[in-house]
């Protein structure tokens, strides 16, 4: 794309341009439009752009702004206190109210920058008089914050008043936010007067213009909040579809909508038509004469026979002003402190905010879902190498590691090809673990979600693990519809199926079984990118399961055999577990353990279970530790307690050592 620079001639339509291409760096898709390799280089670049504007036109906005960016603490600038207040002084001396207020802020501490009020005091009073002799209803907006912060409830609430009266939009969406959370003094709860007063800001919005709103994301921050009130029913009749529809919208400026859409909606078949859509949206017409139930639908334009595919309208009657029925959730809970002026919506303090969305979709093992890394430059060696360094950890599994290493080095190679404008290639990512339990199968599943998330293939990573018991029904019908649970609950991870061939051992193909691995087929090839799929059990059993149903082996490119381990691989991780647990092998000790499992690997007694059986070996050495030293417990140093002794190793068969016999140990569920 070409570069987006400051015209100095014209100061207001460049800032306008910069700001929108600063905040659009944060969407996957707008990078990839406009082929922006480095992102961070391009934000440096924006800012500097926006500091030539500051420095070379004495532009108000362009100098509120660099400050702004650098009292916020962009992580891309410079955090200098006093060129930002630089820059608000020359602002504030051509009367923007914004930037009075702005010194006030940050002479009062408000940005974190280590002020000594107390030799301020002067700066800010004259401030603070400079904003109330100033016939600007935008000055009563800021000193009603600064009043209300400084607990000046008072004075605060009538400076309120008066922005509200004079319809300044941010002082309405103020005002709306405390109705919302109901802790501003003198303002009690109410759900019908927040979503009324975050409709008469944005339609404050679009009379006075985005061009003079001193918060220029400000109707991308209401739309937000009205998406969230439509799809929880709070102050408004529910209608999902509404909402989704505003917060997509809200999604193009405002960063917690995106993060909504990235987190919840698009892990559902619709978000994609939706976002395409979305393009059409005429939002601006829902605020024109409409009443606030109107139906969003009739401002899509071409697609209003469509909406049904979404399945996410619902309309109930709203009662004496209280949220309606959702499961007991309620929107408003997750107010912290009590500042009305803090982000209304916060998702990371609760994973379940918005579990309502997912109604009727169980939780599965291990589905703790994550927000999306933006990855959009291949990472070096060292890079990767700190990715795989837990794979890289483990003992053993050399061929797996080098298998996952090839596959995240295709996955990387697609993904530079689609930066350069080239077609993206097929790229199947989905597996078969093959091989006797204890061998690390799910741990490498865990840790192939965790490596494909880093670098930006999955948009979670997270790893949803099912046996047969969570996929198949007792009645016709059951599997299906818990099958697409599970799987849907997949979507942007790793859907790990252990002892997959347990679905395929009725050779008669009546089993419900087959059914759950029918839906299976059909997801992988619905969902190609964004989810991976891993089926694992013993490797004889696995090749009958691929066998069970015509298009199942083709959709798995990739077979990893995890092989039985050898003794030094049995001793390397017994010796993981002593330095888990801080535990020291006498050097007696460490020889016999050294010899027992050596024998133990000549006889196959751990090919069953490898890891495991050597963590069944190592707890049942601290019974017998524990047991040796029980006479003696009062006077034990940490010596004793971390030294495992040669009668401590523990023994599943009978074992010769040159003119010693060791006798099995019996377990005590023997």
């Amino acid at each position: 794309m070409k570069s987006i620079t400051a015209d100095l001639q014209k100061p207001f339509e460049s800032l306008k341009a910069l700001y929108a291409h600063l905040s659009s760096l944060s969407d996957l898709e707008y990078l990839r439009e406009h082929k922006i390799i480095n992102y961070i280089s391009e934000k440096v670049r924006v800012v500097g752009e926006v500091r030539r504007l500051a420095d070379h036109t004495e532009d108000v906005r362009a100098l509120n702004c660099y400050a702004e960016l650098i009292l916020n603490k962009a992580p891309y600038l410079p955090h200098d206190a006093a060129e930002a207040e630089h820059c608000l002084i020359r602002a504030a001396k051509q009367g923007s109210v914004k930037a009075q207020y702005n010194l006030v802020k940050l002479y009062s501490g408000a940005f974190a920058y280590d002020y000594d009020t107390d030799s301020r005091k002067d700066d800010i009073e004259r401030y603070i008089a400079a904003l109330n002799e100033a016939d600007d209803d935008y000055a009563a907006y800021f000193l009603a914050q600064y009043y209300i912060t400084h607990d000046q409830i008072e004075d605060g609430h009538a400076k309120l008043e008066q922005a509200v009266a004079a319809n300044v939009p941010e002082a309405l969406n103020f005002k709306a936010k405390a109705y919302m959370n109901g802790r501003l003094a003198g303002v009690e709860k109410d759900g019908k007067l927040a979503f009324s007063m975050f409709k008469r800001a944005y339609e404050r919005c679009l009379v006075i213009g985005e061009d003079k709103l001193v918060e220029p994301d400000l109707k991308y921050e209401i739309l937000y909040h009205l998406g969230c009130m439509y799809v929880n029913g709070w102050g408004v009749l529910i209608n999902g579809y509404t909402g989704r529809c505003l917060i997509l919208k809200a999604a193009e400026r405002n960063e917690e909508a995106r993060k909504y859409c990235e987190t919840i909606m698009a892990e559902y078949e619709w978000y994609a038509p939706m976002k395409e859509e979305g393009k059409n949206l005429d939002v601006d017409s829902l605020f024109e004469g409409s009443s606030a139930a109107t139906d969003f639908r009739k401002i899509i334009q071409t697609v209003h026979e469509s909406a049904s595919e979404y399945d996410m309208d619902i309309e109930v009657e709203l009662k004496d002003n209280e949220p309606q029925d959702n499961g007991g959730f309620d929107p408003m809970s997750m107010f912290e402190g009590d500042n009305p002026n803090i982000k209304v919506y916060n998702y990371d303090a609760d994973e379940d905010f918005f579990s309502h969305v997912h109604e009727g979709t169980p939780q599965f093992g291990g589905a703790e879902r994550r927000a999306p890394k933006v990855r959009l430059q291949a990472l070096n060696k060292d890079e990767l190498d700190k990715i795989f360094a837990p794979l890289d950890d483990l003992v053993g599994l050399g061929h797996i590691k080098k298998e996952v290493r090839s596959i995240v080095n295709l996955v990387q190679l697609n993904a530079m090809r689609e930066t350069q404008g080239l077609p993206k290639i097929p790229v199947s990512t989905h597996m078969v673990f093959s091989g006797p339990p204890g061998t690390g199968k799910t741990t490498v599943a865990r840790l192939v979600g965790d490596i494909l998330w880093e670098i930006g293939y999955l948009s979670s990573g997270h790893v949803v693990e099912v046996a047969r018991q969570d996929l198949v029904g007792e009645y016709i019908g059951w599997t299906a519809n818990m099958t697409s649970k599970a799987l849907h609950a997949a979507k942007g991870g790793v859907f790990f199926l252990d002892e997959a061939y347990t679905l395929s051992n009725d050779d008669s193909g009546r089993d419900f079984g087959y059914e759950a691995i029918d839906a299976i087929n059909k997801f992988m090839e619905d969902n190609r990118e964004d989810t991976l799929v891993i089926v694992a059990g013993y490797k004889d059993e696995m090749g009958r399961f691929l066998a069970s149903n015509p298009g199942l082996k083709s959709r798995f490119k990739h077979e990893l055999d995890f092989k039985p381990m050898d003794a030094e691989q049995l001793y390397s991780v017994y010796k993981s577990f002593c330095k888990k647990y801080q535990m020291v092998l006498s050097e007696d000790a460490d020889t016999l353990l050294e010899k027992v499992l050596k024998r133990a690997d000549r006889q196959g007694e751990f090919h069953k279970s490898n890891a495991r059986g050597v963590r069944d070996m190592f707890e049942r050495m601290l019974v017998k530790q524990a047991e040796r030293l029980a006479e003696n417990f009062s006077d034990l140093s940490e010596t004793d307690l971390v030294t495992i002794e040669k009668q401590d190793i523990y023994m599943p068969e009978t074992f010769n050592d040159g003119n010693i016999t060791y006798l099995p140990n019996k377990k005590k569920d023997d």
